[in-house]
């Protein structure tokens, strides 16, 4: 899986991820692994973006280490502003959501 890869890099590590669209009634569940995949893991921040995304900050935010390194936002618009801020520390930045997240865009525009 990309986070046990994303991992191993050396130096501070931030994982961005949007809800993960079109699972229908899979939806909960593929969510809450995920949290458990970043919970193998000590990642220096977590930010999520949009609807289902907000069980892994639930599921994240009971582990101490989590607790004051997740953050939830409602739409990629509003975290515009922090995106930008983190790419101008120096760490790595993961990126992943669905299109319908929009998180492409922050992308492109930081370019």
């Amino acid at each position: 899986m990309v986070l046990g890869d994303f991992a191993e890099l050396p130096g501070r590590k931030i994982v961005v991820a949007g809800e993960m669209l079109e699972l229908g009634e899979k939806s909960e569940g593929e969510h809450l692994r995920v949290a458990e995949k970043i919970l193998e893991e000590r990642f220096d921040g977590v930010y999520l973006v949009q609807g289902q995304a907000f069980r892994i900050y639930e599921r994240l935010r009971e582990d101490p280490w989590y607790r004051e390194r997740v953050f939830y936002y409602d739409q990629a618009k509003e975290f515009k502003e922090r995106f930008g801020r983190l790419l101008e520390e120096e760490q790595t930045v993961l990126v992943k959501g669905s299109f319908g997240t929009q998180l492409w865009k922050l992308v492109e525009e930081s370019q």
